[in-house]
């Protein structure tokens, strides 16, 4: 997945209200690693429009993450293997 608008506005909801809910059971979405955050928070601030915090977070790499936000989420996971290390 790619940082995309409707991304951009979930972090920015999600960081600016605290009460901030949704009925997802699981999000899944790029991590707003430190670079990233950076220019989210400035979106935040009223520093970038919102296609210009795209065109910034795009060319970074962002990797994945799985949210699972409730009990029925976390019902459906399974362990497939343990490794030692």
């Amino acid at each position: 997945m790619k940082a995309d608008k409707e991304w951009l506005r979930y972090i920015a909801t999600y960081r600016t209200d605290k009460s901030a809910s949704d009925a997802y059971d699981i999000v899944i979405g790029p991590v707003a690693n430190d670079q990233a955050i950076r220019t989210v928070n400035d979106f935040i601030k009223g520093r970038f429009t919102e296609n210009r915090a795209i065109q910034l977070l795009l060319p970074q790499n962002l990797k994945d993450q799985y949210t699972f936000k409730t009990e029925k989420a976390i019902s459906i996971l399974e362990l497939v293997e343990v490794k030692c290390l």
